[in-house]
């Protein structure tokens, strides 16, 4: 968890202060929207979260303000692919029984490009509008407990505190809440309908991918350099072999 944290903080740190500035935060938030499709935050949306996270009001994020929420990620997705996954078992059995009993078992082999940029596999997911929209009617389901079609602010809360248990992160306050809550709500009507909820998941989705991403970019440059570095040392001269005594 911690490497996810301070991956995902490091990516977002552009300046590499050590801390989030509103500004780093408002660039990450559109570039997350850009690769989630979905509408670019407003002043106001990057304003609410910086506020909800910045715990201490000094104006920035720190490392450890910046883990509670994504902890909370995390959690959400864990919970909301939990969900999809009871549906997938079933669907897995069934294309089980119509599969071929001549290629059963056997996995089609990928050779990777090693030119090609890693793209992370939740990238995918973001182009699947199809699997998007599963994973978004689950998790908008599982936080509907009164089937009435939209997510209330209550309803918002208790989803809001279950994932900070689950993810072991600090419980949100009111204000948190109510940030949240508007940042959703696009049409002000106190609730959040699908469509609204979508761009959570949406935007969640992109910042993991990213964050992975960057992550493996990174990986990849150290383990050059180190490669490089092995390369250019100077290899130490083997010994003369030992004279022969007379």
């Amino acid at each position: 968890m911690k490497k996810i944290v301070k991956d995902s903080f490091e990516a977002v740190d552009r300046d590499k202060s050590g801390w989030i500035s509103a500004k780093e935060l408002e660039n990450a938030m559109k570039l997350v929207a850009a690769n989630s499709r979905t509408a670019p935050p407003s002043a106001e949306d990057v304003k609410g979260v910086m506020a909800s996270l910045d715990k201490n009001k000094d104006g920035k994020i720190s490392i450890s303000e910046f883990e509670v929420l994504v902890r909370q990620t995390l959690q959400l997705i864990a919970n909301a692919e939990e969900q999809a996954n009871r549906g997938k078992k079933n669907l897995r059995l069934e294309e089980s029984k119509r599969e071929d009993p001549k290629t059963k078992g056997k996995k089609e082999e990928r050779k990777e490009n090693p030119n090609q940029p890693y793209v992370s596999p939740l990238r995918a997911m973001l182009k699947d509008n199809n699997a998007v929209k599963k994973l978004t009617k689950e998790s908008f389901d599982s936080v509907d407990k009164d089937k009435s079609g939209s997510i209330s602010l209550k309803e918002l809360e208790n989803a809001m505190k279950a994932v900070a248990a689950g993810s072991r992160s600090p419980p949100p306050n009111a204000k948190d809440i109510e940030t949240l809550m508007a940042g959703l709500d696009k049409n002000k009507d106190g609730k959040l309908s699908l469509a609204e909820f979508e761009t959570l998941v949406r935007q969640m989705i992109g910042m993991m991918a990213a964050a992975e991403e960057d992550s493996y970019q990174r990986k990849q440059k150290a383990e050059e350099l180190n490669k490089s570095k092995s390369k250019d040392a100077p290899r130490a001269e083997a010994a003369p072999p030992p004279k022969k005594a007379k």
